[in-house]
């Protein structure tokens, strides 16, 4: 994975992170967002994808807005997360998974573009980093 961007999240630089962050999500790409419970993992995604209604796909496990399939990942067990056709979505979607890290070994031979968006605490600080890897 190729590190492509680190920042430190903040209320002032949200706005223009998402901004840089979005050019990323594509059809056929398939978004890894990982980090602690409420470190604010859904709360980019808002921004991200500003001029959908984002929320939180917590209790429904996944939301579609347009082209972008999101996914909490958080509850769902292996079965019910292939249930998802994730590798047919990815035709026409843009896959957004919260918690990619605990599907991370389903996706990672799915022919697609993987972007991992780690936010973490750092000092203090929410702490982002954008890794890319178009190995497919």
């Amino acid at each position: 994975m190729k590190i492509i961007l680190k920042n430190f999240l903040t209320l002032q630089n949200i706005s223009n992170l998402a901004k840089e962050i979005r050019v990323f999500f594509k059809i056929g790409s398939i978004i890894l967002i990982n980090g602690p419970m409420g470190v604010g993992k859904t709360t980019l995604l808002r921004e991200v994808l500003k001029e959908y209604k984002v929320s939180s796909p917590s209790f429904l496990h996944a939301l579609t807005y347009g082209e972008f399939l999101h996914i909490d990942a958080y509850t769902l067990t292996k079965e019910q997360f292939l249930l998802l056709n994730i590798e047919e979505e990815l035709e026409s979607k843009c896959i957004i998974i919260e918690w990619g890290n605990l599907v991370e070994n389903i996706v990672k031979n799915f022919l697609a573009t993987k972007i991992k968006l780690n936010i973490d605490y750092h000092n203090e600080k929410r702490e982002i980093v954008l890794m890319i890897d178009e190995g497919r």
